[in-house]
């Protein structure tokens, strides 16, 4: 029964209704002050200090991870804002703006959810960042720790895989950069992807047809990238052990031989134009001995699920050849 001023302006209240006024609000400050002192006794057990007598921002911290996690139960701590949320702020370089640890139910640690994104990793600033991982800070000391996600200033993702200690700096994979690359993997055992004489995607027994063998003397022939004639089509994805969706390039050994004379062979993306640099462009050389194997590592980038036909690289050869392609590692990406 809270007094008003309406009951501060009547005269013509009794003794008798004036102490029952009184005893009521007596009551009611009793309960507030109850009230007021379980709570303090909570925080001072979780904090060791009085719930006034610190205004220290880390105590203040605290007190609001304990309102919101343990004393108010689950949701009790709720931001809500217009336009940018509400900041957090940590105290030192080895404290956590926010923290959530595992509860009765739900998820262990943080649940976030949104409409544009769920979560932003904003890249470090172009003036004070740098296109590598972040360095431990070895004079306060604080170090990175394992689980840690970062953005460079190029846009690239990393991943803390090990935490750093003094004098073992922490250690960071780059999980993607800002083309779209990600993992490099190895595969178990090489993947065969082709091969003229066994007939792995193409024609057993046929040789790759040699553009300049063909009528074009001084060059390549317009159109080689759809020309069937010269061009193979060459599929990635789902080959063995490659995954069916997913890899931005693959990597291998290629081996060209049985070669009317000198030749070279050019692998590049499905969809895209024949890289041709000068005349001899290309990724495999052979002499001008027929019976010459020229083997070489290749790199190559594939056709992605924007293009009109995801999951392909193709080949081309000056001048009539066998080839054999084996994939041993891939690189994801979209």
């Amino acid at each position: 029964m809270a007094f008003n001023q309406q009951d501060r302006n009547q005269p013509d209240l009794t003794n008798e209704a004036l102490w029952k006024r009184l005893e009521a609000l007596e009551t009611e400050l009793k309960n507030y002050k109850d009230e007021a002192s379980f709570l303090r006794g909570q925080l001072s057990a979780s904090e060791n200090s009085r719930f006034e007598a610190s205004a220290a921002p880390t105590s203040r911290r605290r007190m609001l991870k304990k309102l919101a996690g343990g004393v108010a139960g689950i949701g009790a701590l709720s931001l809500v804002a217009s336009n940018f949320a509400n900041n957090a702020h940590a105290e030192t370089p080895s404290d956590n703006a926010i923290e959530a640890t595992p509860g009765t139910k739900g998820y262990a640690g943080k649940f976030m959810k949104g409409g544009f994104a769920n979560v932003y990793l904003e890249p470090a600033a172009v003036a004070t960042g740098s296109t590598t991982a972040p360095a431990d800070d070895t004079v306060t000391p604080v170090y990175h720790q394992q689980g840690e996600l970062y953005v460079d200033s190029n846009g690239a993702l990393w991943y803390c895989y090990a935490t750093g200690q003094s004098g073992t700096p922490s250690k960071w994979r780059k999980l993607l950069d800002n083309k779209g690359l990600g993992n490099l993997t190895f595969l178990d055992s090489p993947v065969r992807v082709f091969d003229t004489e066994s007939g792995v995607n193409t024609a057993a027994g046929v040789r790759m047809v040699g553009f300049q063998a063909v009528g074009a003397p001084n060059g390549v022939p317009s159109g080689i990238e759809t020309n069937a004639t010269y061009t193979k089509n060459i599929p990635i994805w789902g080959m063995g052990a490659i995954p069916a969706t997913g890899v931005a390039g693959v990597f291998g050994i290629m081996t060209v031989y049985s070669s009317d004379t000198y030749n070279y062979a050019t692998l590049w993306k499905r969809n895209s134009s024949f890289p041709m640099a000068d005349s001899t462009r290309g990724v495999a050389f052979v002499t001008a001995n027929p019976s010459t194997l020229s083997t070489v590592t290749f790199y190559c980038k594939v056709s992605t699920a924007s293009d009109a036909n995801p999951g392909y690289i193709c080949l081309a050869t000056q001048r009539n050849c066998n080839v054999v392609m084996d994939v041993i590692g891939y690189y994801e990406g979209n």
